[in-house]
């Protein structure tokens, strides 16, 4: 009885985390027009070494923002922006600042690093037809005092999506 009722919470915690890790980072509208280009992404679970009994059916779809600046990108969801990276032809590779957030009352500080291969509006990238993004993403567990999420811990996520056009 003990155990099922720990790996329930368990599971809790791990949705709690992800949920808040990743619509965390987005905010209120803007005022002004955005400008870039977007992509439909979908995230589900590759890997989890934090809780990984607890997240084998996560998903979920983010409009990726990308602005770019010569060879460099910054990463956005909505307005606000959550990694910055670096192009070449068509791979992308981005890392977060270090975040940190209130989890049961503990503080848990961690990053994201990403890379993908992505198809810019109908450009040739070696991917198959209705994949625009495809590539990973890890969220690495920097410094906890949770009791259940370790530092150290990796999660990673596939990420797969398709090119929505312009923004403006």
């Amino acid at each position: 009885m003990f155990g099922n009722a720990l790996m329930q919470r368990k599971r809790q915690m791990a949705k709690f985390w992800l949920a808040l890790a990743l619509t965390g980072l987005v905010g209120c509208a803007p005022e002004e027009p955005l400008d870039g280009f977007l992509w439909d992404v979908e995230l589900s679970v590759l890997e989890d070494g934090c809780l990984p009994a607890a997240s084998a059916d996560y998903t979920e779809q983010l409009p990726y923002r990308l602005v770019f600046d010569g060879s460099y990108v910054d990463l956005a969801i909505g307005p606000d922006l959550f990694a910055t990276g670096a192009i070449s032809g068509c791979e992308i590779a981005y890392d977060s600042v270090v975040w940190g957030q209130n989890i049961d009352g503990y503080t848990v500080r961690w990053s994201l690093a990403g890379e993908a291969t992505y198809r810019p509006g109908g450009d040739a990238c070696n991917l198959s037809a209705g994949t625009d993004w495809l590539g990973t993403e890890t969220f690495t567990i920097l410094s906890s005092d949770h009791p259940d999420i370790a530092p150290g811990c990796e999660l990673v996520l596939h990420a797969q999506g398709a090119y929505a056009g312009e923004a403006h």
